[in-house]
């Protein structure tokens, strides 16, 4: 007995080692690398960071050996960095799917699909509060295959859009889930400090959770999408302050003051705000909306009120009843004046 006590393991090794018959599935004992070592983009190679592979998973945990070596374990602006199982952690998740189009609770998670094999880095945007941490898919595990991936995709729009999966600079900084990606850009100054630190603030000084905010523009013309047929919610960020949700109707009308809205057209198209170059809004800065882009087919219900909401047009402005839809920032009313604030727009 303490033979064969001693001989098993040595016999299970070699049939792991063995070469598999045909039609027979090797086992394999190798672990996925979780290791983020680096986000710049340019460090791979000399780093050697591993690849990631979070294909066909609806979360994935990622580790940062080298935050280990902090003493205390605390980001920059002394937040602790928690430890799980001996090393520092954080979850990344592909695609959340919203109960209602609004909304931001959250109903489930799709897998990452089959090809997402590559790397974690930073994408450095236009102004520098856009960026984000993307997924570079890779077409193998040498880090010299970073150059030659792409970024990875979340699934088409409604109307067949295809936007990069991304972890928005916003969220690295003011969610908790994030700090070691957050300790990380500032160990390999991926970002400038100075707006690192007043997003940090923006984010403890707020009741709302910054990290779960939708419709966000960071420049007053950034373009966004709107479902003609819906009201939306946006909300105004900077380095400067943030306002919001404020609620725009856009394309509803009522019949009398305080009934319920309707929408005559359905479809959706892609806008932006622009600062009213006109003579009469000199000394009262206002917005207008003008129509970039028809990205659905646009279909009108009420025929008769054609006239009161102009249909849309690529390069024209919002019009109703016949007149420009303007927005007066220096209105008390709906936090006007602090959209005016948060993008430096002198009143």
């Amino acid at each position: 007995m303490l033979y064969q006590n001693v001989l098993l393991p040595v016999m299970h090794i070699r049939i792991l080692n063995e070469v598999p018959k045909a039609g027979i599935r090797r086992f394999s004992m190798v672990r996925k690398s979780r290791n983020v070592v680096t986000l710049d983009p340019t460090r791979m190679v000399e780093l050697r960071q591993p690849r990631l592979e979070p294909r066909d998973v609806k979360n994935f945990f990622v580790k940062f050996p080298l935050l280990l070596r902090k003493k205390p374990l605390q980001t920059s602006f002394g937040d602790p960095i928690t430890l799980t199982h001996g090393s520092v952690q954080s979850f990344i998740f592909y695609k959340a799917q919203a109960a209602e189009p609004e909304s931001t609770s959250l109903q489930q998670h799709l897998d990452f699909p089959p090809t997402a094999n590559g790397y974690l880095y930073f994408h450095k945007s236009t102004p520098e509060i856009s960026s984000a941490i993307r997924f570079r898919v890779a077409p193998d595990s040498s880090p010299f295959s970073f150059e030659a991936g792409h970024d990875l995709l979340l699934p088409p729009t409604d109307y067949g859009e295809e936007l990069p999966w991304e972890i928005p600079l916003l969220s690295i900084a003011t969610s908790s889930t994030y700090r070691p990606f957050l300790q990380t850009i500032l160990d390999e100054d991926l970002v400038d400090r100075t707006l690192l630190e007043r997003l940090w603030s923006l984010g403890h000084g707020q009741k709302v959770r910054l990290s779960r905010l939708r419709k966000i523009l960071y420049t007053i013309d950034q373009p966004f999408v709107v479902d003609l047929s819906r009201k939306v919610k946006l909300n105004f960020i900077s380095s400067t302050g943030y306002v919001g949700p404020i609620e725009f109707a856009f394309f509803a009308w009522r019949e009398s003051a305080g009934g319920p809205r309707q929408f005559p057209y359905s479809g959706k198209v892609r806008v932006r705000f622009v600062l009213s170059p006109l003579r009469e809004h000199r000394k009262n800065p206002s917005l207008l909306l003008q129509y970039l882009e028809i990205l659905t087919p646009i279909t009108t219900h009420l025929e008769e009120k054609r006239d009161f909401i102009g249909m849309p047009v690529v390069g024209e402005y919002l019009r109703r009843k016949g007149k420009l839809w303007t927005y007066p920032l220096k209105d008390e009313t709906r936090n006007r004046r602090k959209i005016a604030e948060v993008f430096d727009i002198p009143l």
